[in-house]
This record gives C-alpha cells, sequence and structure tokens, in this order.
C-alpha cells in the first residue's frame, strides 16, 4: 500500500498539511508588536498587548479535514476510483484552505491591527500539498489505465 508512489505522495501531502497547522503563515508588525499567524492562532510574540479577536478555526477545521482526507485515501489503495474522488474533494478543500489563508486572514487582520504584513514560510506548505495530490491522482490514473489495459488482454 505504501510502496505505491501514489501513497507516497499522498503521505507527503499529509505531512505538508501537518507541519502547517504549527508554521507562521503572516507575521505583523506595528509600532510595538508583533503578531504571528499560525493555523493554532494569533499569537502575541513580542510587545504591548492589544486585543486581537480573530478566530482560526475555519482555517484549522479545513486543514485538519485535509490531512484526514489524505490518510483515508492512502488505505483505499484497492478501490482507486474511490481514490480519485477523495482526492478529487481534498484538492477543491486545499484550494479552499488557500484562499481562505490568502484572502480572509489578512483582512481579518488588516481591520483589527494597523500594521506591516511579512509573508510566512507556512503559505507554500497548502501549495506543496496541492501539488503532491496532483502527483498522487497522475499516477492512480496511470495504474487503472494499466489495470484496464490488463484486463482486456484477458
Amino acid at each position: 500500500m505504501i510502496q505505491r508512489i501514489q501513497s507516497l505522495f499522498l503521505f507527503f501531502a499529509a505531512v505538508t498539511g501537518i507541519f502547517a497547522f504549527f508554521v507562521p503563515y503572516w507575521t505583523y508588525a506595528g509600532i510595538d508588536f508583533t503578531y504571528t499567524f499560525t493555523t493554532l492562532g494569533v499569537k502575541l510574540t513580542d510587545g504591548s498587548l492589544q486585543s486581537v479577536s480573530i478566530s482560526t478555526i475555519p482555517v484549522m477545521v479545513l486543514l485538519a479535514l485535509h490531512v484526514a482526507l489524505d490518510f483515508t485515501s492512502i488505505f483505499y489503495f484497492k478501490n482507486r476510483t474511490i481514490q480519485l474522488k477523495i482526492n478529487s474533494f481534498n484538492m477543491f478543500l486545499t484550494l479552499m484552505i488557500i484562499g481562505t489563508v490568502f484572502l480572509w486572514v489578512p483582512y481579518m487582520i488588516k481591520e483589527s491591527v494597523v500594521a506591516e504584513e511579512n509573508w510566512g514560510f507556512g503559505l507554500l506548505f497548502p501549495v506543496i500539498s496541492f501539488v503532491f495530490l496532483l502527483l498522487a491522482n497522475k499516477f492512480i490514473r496511470k495504474d487503472e489505465k494499466l489495470v484496464k489495459a490488463a484486463d482486456r488482454l484477458r
């Protein structure tokens, strides 16, 4: 199951999803404060305390569902059509994560804090995960064609 190349790509997509929980997406630096946005929350890393009420629950739920679907898809190696459907939905979910992180989060923070924003390394993880899902789908389709060709020869 894990020795198939698409299973490895799905595993790597899940690992990048897990890394995305802990790596900061954005850093907002003001005059006397610095906020760091991760999936687990918005943290005040240094400076005076300002009240910021930004919920990261939508990003957290989407990312947790993404990782769960990655691991679920690995174990559907015997049924490639279901595996393709799960991966297609997971790719849509990953696009929702990317859209949420790129569009919704900066908008929410800019409304509550006047600060300079800096991109973090965590923005790459959903994109890398999406690429791994694309590669997994490519190899699942390749296996499906191979099996159908072998069935025709019988």
